[in-house]
């Protein structure tokens, strides 16, 4: 689906939940010639553009078997789980 004009852009916008933009009329900008538009920075009550976050590989299966291989498991989630919440911090998905 090809978006051509404001309206159209603030219908499909409307469909996913985004309408502040389209109402304060910002949304002009796209459709006007040589402009750059960013959106606003996303805070915990406001939606805004954010980038994608850096990739973090899957977790291979644990196995544990005793005391030792499991203080290396919760280790080894937790690092993952520290790794993924750093990623969206950097990409402004998640407030620092």
């Amino acid at each position: 689906m090809a978006i051509t004009t404001r309206n159209e852009l603030v219908e499909a916008l409307a469909l996913i939940g985004i309408t502040g933009l389209a109402r304060a009329g910002d949304l002009d900008v796209l459709f006007e010639g040589g402009a750059d538009y960013v959106l606003p920075a996303a805070t915990t009550t406001v939606t805004g553009g954010v980038k994608q976050s850096a990739a973090v590989a899957n977790l291979a299966a644990q196995t544990v078997t005793d005391i030792a291989t499991a203080q290396a498991s919760i280790t080894a989630i937790v690092t993952k789980l520290n790794a993924l919440l750093a990623a969206q911090r950097t990409a402004g998905q998640l407030a620092p």
